[in-house]
Order: C-alpha cells, then structure tokens, then sequence
C-alpha cells in the first residue's frame, strides 16, 4: 500500500488520481482543509484518515458551497478520523450545517 500525506485539495485529488486500479492506497490528511472542487473517489479504493500532528480529527469544509465527495458504486473507502463540515448536498440542494 501506498501512502501520501496531503494539505490541500489539488493535493488530495492528485493523490486520489495516482491510486492505480487494482491497487488500495492510503492518504494522510495532515490537516483542516478547505475543499473547493469536489473530490472524487469514483472506482478507487482508498484509505483515508487523519494524520494532525496533534492526534486529533482533520476537518474537510466545504464551507456551504462545495459537494465534498463524489464516491461511485465501485469505490471502496475507509475513513477514519476525518470531520466532514459544510458539504453542499446535490440530491438536498441544501448545505450541511
């Protein structure tokens, strides 16, 4: 398994991108992080959890704007210790509080 430390959403959408097909890889997200384009995980299986120096959860924020996540039916995730706060719902039309 490969693992990538991430702080930013071109960062982690790279990371995303490079996880090949076939292949499960882990993704470090260092620390809060404002998403402004949707990270999307279609057909990917991934790791995902926090690595704050602290040892507390990571915080992905959406600020009311942004769908977080695009996860399709072939993807396979695990996510620990990620706080997901003011994600754009697309089926709701409606920001998450």
């Amino acid at each position: 398994m490969t693992t990538t430390s991430v702080s930013t959403n071109g960062e982690f959408q790279t990371a995303i991108d490079n996880c090949a097909s076939g292949t499960t890889c882990e993704i470090e997200v260092t620390g809060n992080m404002v998403i402004t384009s949707t990270l999307n995980i279609d057909g990917k299986n991934l790791v995902i959890k926090s690595a704050k120096s602290d040892g507390s959860n990571a915080e992905l924020d959406g600020q009311g704007s942004t769908q977080l996540v695009y996860m399709g039916s072939t993807s396979t995730v695990s996510i620990t210790g990620i706080d997901f706060k003011g994600g754009y719902s697309v089926s709701m039309t409606s920001a998450m509080p």
